[in-house]
């Protein structure tokens, strides 16, 4: 009953969120279309990081609304393809500007050019939602480090915060719908716990796997593997 009600909720919130969501989307390729006035080479760039992230704001919503059918799971593969995973990083990373920039964070970035095959939406989502957990859980002038690299047929990538950690107990459960670890910033604004759920969900779709690294000595690790895409190797 309680899932059902959780279910009920998520599928309201959705459907509110698409509205202000269009109309942002709509008003920041105004700006970008220039009709209400010029903008300088920094305005433009900023409100393209707005219209983009309207735009994948949308697409989270879609997946949020997707968690509804959890177990059931969500099916990726409509826009199944070979993907430079090294790019969508960087896109992701480049959606971020404005958030890393807000908190003064300093950036360690390596990655290894690597293709994987699946969901160009699903891959960046899961994505999104380590680097968006690393850095609301960063502090100020921390250090955020994203690596990416191949290891025999699988991609690994690694998101490191400064931030609190994960407490051992919690590396299995923060990956279930709604849980909030027991380590949380006093400042944080808490969101709706089902970012790492979604990562999971589209992780396994891939047939990869998502992981809370141990014994790091700082923050927290987060990993994803997925298995490469044999053709982009030949």
């Amino acid at each position: 009953e309680l899932d059902a009600k959780k279910s009920r909720f998520l599928r309201h919130v959705s459907h509110e969120l698409k509205t202000p969501m269009t109309a942002i989307r709509e008003g920041s390729n105004l700006l970008l279309d220039e009709v209400p006035g010029t903008l300088n080479s920094t305005q433009r760039e900023v409100t393209e990081i707005v219209r983009d992230n309207a735009r994948r704001l949308e697409h989270l919503i879609e997946d949020l609304l997707g968690v509804t059918r959890l177990p059931e799971g969500i099916d990726y593969r409509d826009d199944w393809q070979t993907i430079s995973l090294d790019a969508t990083v960087h896109k992701v990373l480049r959606d971020h500007t404005l958030s890393v920039a807000s908190k003064a964070l300093r950036l360690e970035v390596n990655l290894t050019p690597v293709a994987v095959r699946g969901s160009t939406s699903a891959l960046a989502t899961i994505v999104d939602n380590l680097i968006s957990n690393a850095v609301k859980y960063s502090p100020r002038d921390g250090l955020l480090r994203v690596d990416l690299r191949q290891v025999a047929e699988r991609a690994v990538l690694e998101v490191e915060d400064d931030g609190p950690g994960i407490a051992p107990a919690d590396r299995e459960a923060i990956f279930e719908p709604f849980f909030r670890g027991s380590r949380q910033p006093e400042a944080l604004v808490n969101g709706t716990g089902l970012g790492l759920t979604i990562a999971r969900e589209a992780t396994e779709a891939h047939a990869g796997t998502i992981s809370a690294i141990a014994d790091r000595g700082r923050g927290a690790c987060l990993r994803v593997t997925l298995p490469i895409s044999l053709d982009a190797t030949r």
